[in-house]
């Protein structure tokens, strides 16, 4: 007899790179998903009904908004799903709550440990792994450049970083005669964007503006560059471009990110998934080994099920 396919419910958030973490996962585990909003859950809390969120056999929140006790609170309403939680970085002290979900998967932490934590690298994403060998880098090499900005405690991708970042890659650019494509995001500054753009304009090819919300547009900008440029703050971005196993030089400006921020960026270098860009470099670097922080997250939540459903049948 054939297994159900797994119900997979997903806590919102207004952070797109969380919402995304969240669904990466649960389009890994395909069957059926749904999302419930953070207005709806704290009705659920508070007693209001809502049977359409009955039997589900999964529930995956995480960081962004404060919603640890939220979601553990929901699960007992709805039939007791297994708990997820989903973190790319975390704060020195914990809420508590979080050693109450049957999964927590984040980074090394030093409060977090034992059969329920799982330790990852990177965040996960709703973009597939590149299937295909990185083909030898061009003479003149089409570039991706990921853009961040400012982060909740980090405000320092101001206009004079983004004038000096701007040069370092502008003579990157000359040294290897490459183009930019360039994509920015949500958080980039809009001025910062403006003096950055202006200084790289002589090697800018293309840029894809985020507010176009157009997936295919980004997915295919990763495919077909053939050296990319992230920016430290963004995880999300840093994870995606790893996934496409090219050349991957990320930032690691300690006035423009977080310190949680660095410490993941050290261990993806550490473990081949990336490049630091700190000075212009002659040579164009070899290509980083492919990470897939998905599928490491799905196994083991696959595994969890099982287990649940050998213990209650």
């Amino acid at each position: 007899m054939s297994t159900p396919p797994t119900r997979t419910l997903v806590l919102g958030s207004d952070y797109t790179g969380e919402i995304n973490s969240r669904m990466g996962v649960a389009e890994w585990l395909e069957g059926e998903i749904s999302q419930v909003s953070l207005a709806t859950a704290e009705e659920v809390v508070n007693g209001s009904t809502h049977p359409e969120l009955l039997g589900y056999d999964l529930l995956i929140a995480g960081t962004g908004e404060d919603t640890t006790r939220l979601a553990l609170d929901l699960a007992s309403k709805i039939g007791n799903p297994l708990t997820v939680f989903v973190a790319s970085i975390l704060p020195d002290e914990l809420d508590p709550n979080i050693q109450r979900y049957d999964l927590v998967v984040a980074p090394p932490h030093p409060e977090l440990s034992g059969d329920h934590v799982l330790q990852i690298l990177g965040v996960p994403s709703r973009l597939q792994p590149n299937p295909t060998p990185p083909q030898p880098v061009s003479s003149s090499p089409r570039m991706a450049l990921l853009l961040g900005g400012n982060t909740r405690y980090c405000e320092g991708f101001t206009e004079d970083y983004a004038q000096r970042l701007a040069n370092r890659l502008l003579k990157q650019a000359q040294l290897w005669n490459g183009k930019f494509v360039i994509s920015n995001s949500r958080r980039t500054p809009e001025g910062s964007l403006h003096v950055l753009r202006k200084v790289l304009s002589p090697v800018e090819e293309t840029f894809i503006d985020w507010e176009q919300g157009d997936s295919h547009r980004y997915k295919k900008l990763l495919e077909e560059a053939e050296v990319i440029f992230c920016t430290g703050d963004s995880l999300s971005m840093c994870s995606e471009a790893a996934m496409q196993g090219k050349p991957l030089l990320v930032t690691c400006d300690k006035e423009a990110m977080e310190i949680y921020h660095i410490r993941t960026l050290q261990r993806m270098v550490r473990e081949g998934h990336a490049h630091f860009f700190q000075e212009p470099m002659e040579h164009i670097p070899d290509p980083v080994s492919v990470l897939n922080t998905t599928e490491i997250i799905g196994l083991k939540i696959t595994e969890l099920l099982k287990s649940r459903k050998r213990a209650n049948s």
